[in-house]
């Protein structure tokens, strides 16, 4: 007997219980393929719930995180910032730095030459303030006899010149001093 082979007959295939993923094939019985089926609804339900919590906090990031346009323009709103404070630090005016920036963009001849006048304009020298000059102060005591012995002889004026003299001989005879 131990030679003789060993012959089973099969009459009844046996279907393993319902397995994830095993797909409808693999369900004969109605009530195991609705558990599975609720299962993966549920399964399914928890996954939409993780992607709505992640899509919230990637919208949360793109908040936070400027876009590309709003990142250009910072930039460019930072570089004329330090533009002019280094402007300013070097004494130069803000309308110059305009007319500079429109000689820079200018397409024109006629944009050019406004350009051109506005930047010579803003570097031409200053005029020099225009001052009344003080009057002239008023002498505290007349002028002496030799004083105005020489303003006449300056002036040539020879006939005061010789009053001016007589005046001075006639002072010197009656003893005073002039």
């Amino acid at each position: 007997m131990a030679d003789e082979p060993v012959v089973t007959v099969v009459t009844e295939q046996v279907v393993p219980a319902a397995q994830p993923g095993a797909g409808a094939a693999g369900f004969t019985d109605l009530a195991a393929a609705n558990v599975e089926i609720a299962r993966l609804r549920a399964e399914n339900a928890g996954r939409r719930v993780d992607n709505r919590d992640l899509q919230g906090q990637i919208d949360d990031l793109k908040k936070q995180v400027p876009s590309a346009d709003v990142a250009a323009q910072l930039a460019e709103l930072q570089t004329q910032l330090q533009r002019f404070q280094a402007a300013s630090a070097a004494g130069i005016s803000p309308e110059l730095l305009a007319a500079n920036d429109q000689l820079a963009t200018a397409k024109t001849a006629d944009e050019m030459r406004a350009a051109r006048e506005a930047i010579a304009r803003l570097t031409a020298p200053a005029a020099p303030p225009m001052v009344n000059p003080p009057p002239p102060a008023a002498p505290s005591q007349p002028l002496s006899l030799d004083e105005q012995t020489a303003a006449a002889l300056k002036a040539g004026n020879l006939r005061e010149v010789e009053r001016l003299n007589a005046e001075k001989l006639a002072g010197l005879r009656a003893g005073g001093t002039t």
